[in-house]
């Protein structure tokens, strides 16, 4: 009777050893994954950071031109208060470097949010912002201001020659401006026929044109982390 007493004891530790093995284990294999999956998120991320550098370096680029542009322009206006056509002229310019400088530091601050200890969806959410911005609002603004700007800024160059363009060469004057206006309507045609067919490869080769190549690079990188949080998570139920 003793004997049979301490079999059933034996066994009865055996197994609770048995269940505290397998929770030691299940609890190690969950640490592990835990640590695997947080190390493919910062690798993902940093990668995703990294495939941005070459639109950081261009965006950088696009600030100091702007800034290169401004400094002059708002000398040149300021200079020429009692011309009028040449004040607007050198202001329009102005306000086209600064808007550049804007729009420059604005996606900067945007690629700056991307961090490790952010969820995947919020870092996605803000290249969303970027993408959408680059492929869809910028072209629009820059499209029509690029189509215009030309004209004040060749009027500030000639006049800063000595030649002002608008008093004695108004026929140039209304050729830049008809060449303007044709330009104008081209891009406005294009972007209709972007909007008209928006899957066509048209559209398609201009949103990525616009996107630049890093941007993709860096959502496909993220796109690859969130597939990978979604497999786990499927796997874990």
């Amino acid at each position: 009777m003793p004997s049979i007493l301490i079999q059933q004891r034996g066994s009865t530790m055996n197994l609770e050893e048995i269940k505290n093995a397998w929770e030691i284990l299940d609890k190690r294999l969950a640490e592990q994954n835990r640590l695997a999956l947080q190390t493919l998120t910062d690798n993902r991320i940093d990668r995703a950071k990294s495939a941005l550098w070459p639109l950081v370096f261009a965006l950088w680029a696009q600030m100091l031109f702007g800034v290169a542009l401004a400094i002059p322009f708002v000398t040149f206006w300021l200079r020429h208060l009692d011309t009028f056509h040449l004040a607007i002229a050198g202001i329009l310019v102005h306000a086209y470097a600064l808007m550049m400088i804007i729009d420059a530091g604005s996606q900067l601050a945007l690629i700056r949010l991307i961090d490790h200890g952010k969820p995947v969806l919020e870092i996605q959410t803000t290249l969303a912002k970027l993408r959408d911005w680059r492929a869809r609002k910028a072209p629009w603004l820059y499209g029509i201001t690029g189509c215009l700007i030309w004209i004040p800024f060749l009027l500030v160059v000639f006049a800063a020659l000595g030649a002002d363009l608008w008093v004695k060469a108004p026929t140039v004057v209304t050729w830049l401006l008809l060449n303007a206006a044709i330009s104008l309507a081209g891009f406005c045609l294009l972007q209709w026929l972007i909007l008209r067919k928006p899957r066509s490869w048209l559209a398609r080769s201009f949103d990525e044109s616009n996107t630049s190549k890093s941007l993709i690079k860096a959502w496909k990188f993220l796109e690859e982390l969130e597939q990978f949080q979604k497999e786990e998570e499927t796997d874990g139920k």
